[in-house]
């Protein structure tokens, strides 16, 4: 399930600087994008290994699992009420999911 969540986070975190940030500060927006998942990655070798160490695995799965549902909470909040300030697909009330996933783009 990982792996398929994660397939989609590039794509859709574009999707979402074009979309909430303005032009001039879309390619600092695209850098941290482009950057998180490497700190990310260095960060889980510096703290799951000594967390396993000191509380055991299933601990180290929780606490990780834990923080990640807290981030989407606080992701969520900051997030719910942006406007949109640049959008470039028109969206139609009508489409249905099996529209766009074989045309790629919702309505005529």
């Amino acid at each position: 399930m990982l792996a398929v969540a994660e397939s989609c986070n590039t794509p859709a975190a574009m999707k979402a600087a074009a979309t909430y940030l303005p032009m001039r500060e879309r390619a600092l927006g695209i850098g941290i994008i482009n950057t998180a998942p490497n700190i990310g990655a260095i960060l889980t070798l510096l703290l799951i290994p000594p967390l396993a160490l000191a509380f055991g695995w299933k601990a180290a799965f929780l606490v990780t699992g834990a923080l990640g549902f807290v981030w989407l909470a606080l992701w969520l909040g900051a997030t719910r009420r942006l406007p949109a300030r640049h959008t470039t697909a028109k969206r139609s009330p009508g489409a249905s999911v099996r529209e766009i996933l074989r045309t790629g783009a919702p309505g005529p």
